[in-house]
């Protein structure tokens, strides 16, 4: 039971993660500031999205 614990765990980090990431990619002008962190931003937003499909989070 403690892998499947620990498994929860690290979901529900990454599940804080992404909205944490989506939150600080709506702030306007870091678009127009830092567009290369945006894009790798979205990017892991993307990765993240990803993972919690293959494991039916």
């Amino acid at each position: 039971m403690v892998i499947i614990e620990q498994m929860k765990e690290i979901l529900n980090l990454l599940e804080k993660a992404r909205f944490d990431l989506s939150e600080w990619i709506t702030v306007d002008y870091l678009e127009n500031e830092y567009p290369e962190y945006i894009k790798e931003t979205k990017k892991l937003i993307s990765d993240i999205e990803s993972i919690q499909h293959e494991v039916g989070a």
